[in-house]
This record gives C-alpha cells, structure tokens and sequence, in this order.
C-alpha cells in the first residue's frame, strides 16, 4: 500500500521534528483531563492551579512511543530515548496548558489558508519539503503532497485488510500537520517578542565604549585570606544585618541538596578466587562438549556466537595459544575488563576479511505474504543469473531505501558486519556469484563482486564471567551503610549534620554531595539505578537521613541538607554561605580602617603601598567588559570603579571579591568613535532579541506556577 511506504519512507522525521503529541492535538488539550478522576493522588503536575492526571501523561508517552514503532517497526526504544520521549511530552503539556492561552491572549492564530499555504502553497514549511521533495532530483512537487492527503477523505474506499496502516498513516499525516502548526504558532510568538525590543543610540554608544575605552591601572590588594575564618567571631545580630542588606545575593531557584555516601560491593580476593575455581571446572566440560555454541550461551554473561579471527585480532594471549594449535584447544582463564575468559579453538579456514556486494531486498510485511515473496525472489533470482539488469530490478523491487537507486549497492564490509546468515553465506562464497538469503529482515538476492585474497582464520568459542562481589560481600556492605543509616534520630538533641560527619570520620568515610537537585531531576551523576533516590530527595524533610538504598552494586546513605524555595531565601536556609559573606565582610571593614588610616594626608600609590607592606601590581589595556583582572581575578566591583574615575586620580578603598582594592589609573583612553554606531546597535539588539522570547517564555511559566511531580512516579 503506498500509504504505509510513505510512513517508512519517511521515518527519520522524529529524528528532525520533536512535535506536539499527535493524540492530544487531535483529540484537543482537555479530553485527558476530563476523562480521569482528578484526585491530588494521581496527579503528575499542577499548571495555573490546574492538575495533570497521570494516566494522561502516560498514555501520551504511550502514544507517541507507538507512533515510532509505527514508523520504523525495527526500532528498539532504549532507556535514553524512553526518557526523552517522556520529557517531549512533558513540554507538550506545558505548550498546551501554559503557551496555547497565550497565544490565544495575544491573538495569535493560525487559518486555514495559511496551513494550506504550508502545505501546498507558495510557503511551504521546511518539514514538508523535506518530507516529499524526491530523493534522486531534491524537487518538490506539491501535487504529491496533495495526493497523498487525498488517500484519507474516504475511509469506505479503503480495502479491509489495509485499514490499519491506512489508519495509521491518517495518524501520522495528522501528526505531521499540527508540528507545523505548533512550529509556526511559536514562530510568530517570537517574533512578535523578538521584535518589541528597541537599542536606542545612546545604548549603542555606551555599548561602543564598554567595548572600545582602554584604562591602565596600578593598584594594592590587601587579599581575605590574610585573616583565617576561625578568627572571625559573627554574632547572630551581625549576621541579621548583613544577610538584609545583601540579601539580594542569596536569591535562589527552587531546589536540594544532599550529601550522602557509597559503601561499595567490591569483589574481594576470595570472591576472585571462588570464581577462578568456577572457570576452571567450567573449562574441562568446555573441552568435551560438542555444542559449543550452546554451551557458550548457557555459560557467558555475554551471548557471543563463536566466529573466526584473523591473526592478531585476538590479543596476545589468546593469539599465541590458539591460532597455530589443534583444533579442540581450550585456554584459560585469564582476567581481561573485569571478567574471566575461557576458550576453546572450534575451526579454521581461509577466507576473505572485506566483500563487495550488492542486493536485492523483498521484504514481506503480513505473514500471509511470506510465501508470494519466496516465490517472487527466486523468479527474480533466475532472471538475474540469465543475464537480467541488477540496478533496474533493484529499483522497481528492492525494499532497502538506502541503496534500491544505487544498483543495491552494499559497498565494502568486513566479517561480522552483517547478519549471521548473510555474513556466513557471502563469506563462505565466490566473487562473481548470486546467492540467496534468508534473514530477519527478509528475502534477500545477494551478487558478491569482489572480495579480498583469502586468509587464515580461526573459530573460537569465548566464555565469559564478570567478578562480581559474592552475596556475602553485598551482605557486609549492607551492614555497613545499615550501621550509617539505622540510628536512632529521635534521641534527644540528636543533630544529623553532626552525626553524619562524626560517623564519616570515625570510619574514614568520604562523603560525596549534589548540591543542585530539582523537581526535573531523574538521577544522579555517578550513581546507577537512582531513580528512587531522587524520589526520596525530593519528598523528604532538611536533615532527614535516608533507608539503605542500592545503586548497582553499590549501597549508598543520604542526608538531605538543604531545600531551597523560589527567590529569597529563610536566613537559616543559608546560613552558612550568609556566614561565609558576613566574615568577609568584617574582614573588609577591618581592611578599610586600615587603608583609610594609610591614606590619611596622602595621594600617592607607592607611599600607600609602603604604608600597608603591600606590592603594587600594574594591569593594562582593561575595558568595562572586561570582568578578569590579572593579579586580582574575577572582580566586577573594581572594574565599575575603575572607568567611575578619572585619570590620574587616586580612589577609596574597594570592597571586591577576593580583596581590598586601592588603584590609581595612570591611562584612560577613550574610544574614538565615529558617530556611527549602528553595528553596535544592530549588535546589541540581535542579542536582546534573541534572549527576549526565551525569557518571556520562562516568565508565563513562572506565572503559572508549574509544579512538576513526575518525580512521585515510577514511569520506567
């Protein structure tokens, strides 16, 4: 059926296009809602105070996990591409549910003329081109697209047996029309953001200057670090004052942070030993079995088929034992990546190491079929061997699109490139012959036209065993992080910080932390398996120590140290970062008093800098967008009072990052500007405009008040 070929034939669009799920488009943003008990329960997130249900979101994953497998029946979805299937529809939702009353607000919308212009018209969307422009001449005929919209206005004109795919193919054409829509509504958003930011002329000129203005400065730094912390007493009052007037540094995103610690399942010499021992017996049965392949599937953490070697493509051990013995030889066991490998010589032969082919593939799709296909390949079969045209019978039957329009042309490949069936038929072949095959992807006709001089090869059969900790080392892990984790915490006066540091310093534990944990988050870097973790993080209390959790084979312990929530924080959820400022900052006023009592009668830098012991450092060629100055680092505040001066001019103590600052600017060369500043304007303005609609899309969602609670949810 045409329909369905087109679907396959296009199946790298989800590879271009991460759309709007098809299902809810069609069927509109609120059936889910209104389908589903709303119970807080069962709500995977809260949107304008408006709840998600859980079975919507899943069903939609569902969804377009089977739009996939509709477009590319092969295809496995791993875990990776699980998750970001989950994430696409994640924003899916949210453009609905937030961005659509948006744009709906403001009046943006999309007529039917102009999606017919996007489809067919003088405009069409790129999405369209490169699904229908032909493959061979890159032209695109709108005629076709038309064509192949009209297969779906008459569902009773469609036979029986091809409803189905004549069903699915609708889907997908659906699909197709509502990501143009969706690309097209967020592309008039943007501009209509992009295009409301204005640079007047006098911003392109102080831009002009920040860039262009040159200061050569000399200046003393008396540095922090002259004074240890721990002499640096805070009362609660002075740390109050501080943390009101710089509040503003505080200010956070909503989110955790933990520390926690790993008690590792590492094999121990005995657990090598045992498994050692295990190889060994397993090594005298390898010797006297004769199905040596189902004794390796039986026996292997790894389903590795026998197959040949060329020299040196073994390693050195086992190169040298098996490539020049009998055949029957076993070797082994010997360590290699964390496993035990024994194996057995099975075969040799000479034969090629790379082919040249090309085929014809005839690839049934119901089973019925199968038969038609089989008879249909070997009448094709016997045409090719009287002398019939490869690249025209490939063109008109083959079912491979990579290759059908370049004669079936498989180019060069090695051994064990292909499928078992069809690398041992080609390799155990001449060039110069046809051969048919049979695979998992079909009926295939197979000429070899070239191969490379034969050579010796030998057939091993290899076994593998990772080292893994025993149940005993695991157990005694457990016991360990269960000592950690199972105390009592309603003892009086009980401190968790206190405990858990007290606890990773009795047995010489080293802590590890996350400091930036959010309602998005799925796991955590460095840990296998932690989804259930995240869970915990994000549902518990500051100071709650977490069960014994296990991460592949590792049993991990939690604190959770902090929670932070949207915008200025609680003094005593940053207390010790307030603290750390607070300290600074006495240490500042300390060194102000000091320079002010230097600089009492005197303008001069050297006279300062003998005053205070402290050297005199030059930096050159500064500007104001300059944020790094040699000899005193990242300092912001230095550079604002720096280009606040004027040349020659000797300035107060500077409160900076790192120290107090006193300089002197011996040149300040202003920029000779042109009076022409438009590329500074034009400049200036591409980079608001390209900020302005990503902001403003971060602000309606703030607005909204997202809350995403996925994290509640086992959705693997």
């Amino acid at each position: 059926m045409a329909v369905i070929g087109s679907i396959r034939k296009r199946g790298t669009l989800l590879l271009i296009v991460i759309g709007v799920s098809m299902l809810a488009f069609i069927l509109g943003s609120n059936v889910f809602t209104d389908f589903f008990h709303k119970g807080p329960d069962n709500n995977v997130a809260v949107m304008g105070g408006k709840n998600v249900n859980i079975a919507e979101y899943q069903n939609r994953v569902a969804d377009k996990e089977a739009l996939i497998k509709m477009l590319n029946p092969q295809a496995e979805i791993n875990e990776m591409q699980r998750q970001q299937i989950a994430d696409e529809v994640w924003n899916d939702i949210v453009n609905e549910r937030v961005m659509f009353k948006e744009y709906e607000k403001l009046g943006i919308v999309i007529s039917s003329a102009e999606m017919n212009d996007m489809l067919v018209g003088r405009t069409v969307h790129p999405l369209i081109l490169s699904q229908f422009s032909n493959q061979q001449t890159g032209m695109f005929n709108a005629q076709d697209v038309a064509n192949y919209a009209a297969q779906f206005e008459d569902e009773s004109a469609v036979p029986e047996q091809n409803l189905e795919q004549w069903h699915s193919a609708r889907a997908y054409w659906a699909y197709l029309q509502q990501s143009i829509r969706l690309d097209r509504l967020q592309g008039k958003y943007t501009n209509l953001i992009s295009k409301s930011t204005y640079v007047t002329a006098k911003e392109a000129e102080s831009n002009f200057k920040a860039a262009n203005d040159r200061a050569n400065i000399r200046f003393v730094m008396k540095p922090y670090t002259l004074i240890p912390d721990s002499t640096i007493t805070i009362s609660d009052d002075e740390l109050r004052s501080y943390f009101n007037e710089f509040k503003y540094r505080y200010r956070q995103k909503k989110s955790r942070a933990i520390r926690y610690v790993v008690f590792p399942g590492i094999p121990t010499t005995q657990d090598t030993l045992t498994l050692e021992t295990e190889m060994k017996n397993l090594l005298q049965e390898f010797s006297k079995t004769d199905d040596d392949t189902l004794f390796v599937r039986q026996n292997s953490d790894q389903s590795i088929d026998p197959k040949f070697y060329s020299k040196g493509a073994l390693g050195p051990y086992l190169d040298s034992l098996l490539f020049q013995s009998p055949i029957g030889t076993t070797a082994g066991p010997y360590i290699e990546n964390g496993s035990f490998i024994i194996a057995k010589k099975i075969g040799e032969k000479e034969s090629s190491d790379s082919a040249k082919a090309r085929h014809i593939l005839l690839q049934p799709t119901k089973q019925e079929d199968v038969e038609a296909f089989r008879n249909l390949r070997d009448s094709l079969f016997t045409v090719l061997q009287n002398g019939g045209d490869f690249a025209s019978i490939a063109a008109q039957y083959s079912a491979d699109e990579s290759n059908k329009n370049d004669t079936g042309n498989l180019g060069w490949f090695s051994e064990g490139m292909m499928v078992r069936s069809f690398n041992d038929t080609v390799f155990s072949s001449k060039a110069g012959t046809f051969k048919k095959i049979d695979t998992e992807f079909g009926f295939h006709i197979v000429y070899i036209q070239a191969m490379t001089k034969p050579n010796k090869k030998t057939l091993v059969a290899l076994s593998y065993r990772q080292i893994l900790p025993s149940n005993e080392t695991m157990q005694d892990a457990y016991n360990k992080a269960s000592d950690m984790a199972f105390v009592d915490k309603k003892q009086k006066s009980f401190n968790p910080d206190t405990y858990f540091d007290k606890y990773c310093q009795q047995h010489m534990l080293v802590p590890r932390e996350e400091s930036f944990l959010t309602e998005a988050s799925r796991s955590i870097m460095g840990l296998d398996e932690s989804t259930d973790i995240v869970k915990w993080i994000l549902t518990s209390q500051r100071g709650d120590i977490s069960e014994v959790f296990q991460s592949g084979n590792n049993y991990v312990v939690v604190l959770l140290t902090t929670i932070r929530s949207d915008g200025i924080p609680k003094l005593e959820d940053v207390k010790t970062e307030v603290e750390a400022g607070a300290k600074r900052h006495k240490k500042a006023a300390q060194f102000i008093q000091e320079f002010n009592q230097a600089m009492s009668g005197q303008n001069n830098l050297d006279a300062i800098a003998t005053a205070m012991k402290l050297n005199i450092t030059p930096s050159t060629d500064l500007t104001f967008q300059s944020f790094f100055i040699p000899g005193a680092g990242v300092e912001v505040e230095l550079i604002g009072a720096i280009f606040g001066m004027k040349q020659g001019q000797l300035s107060k103590p500077i409160e900076g990052n790192n120290g107090i600052y006193v300089f002197v600017t011996d040149v300040l060369n202003p920029a000779q500007g042109t009076g022409d500043y438009s590329f500074n304007k034009m400049q200036l303005l591409s980079q608001l405009s390209s900020r302005a609609a990503t902001d403003a899309f971060e602000a309606v969602k703030l607005s909204y008040k997202i809350q995403d609670k996925r994290y509640m949810f086992d959705l693997r």
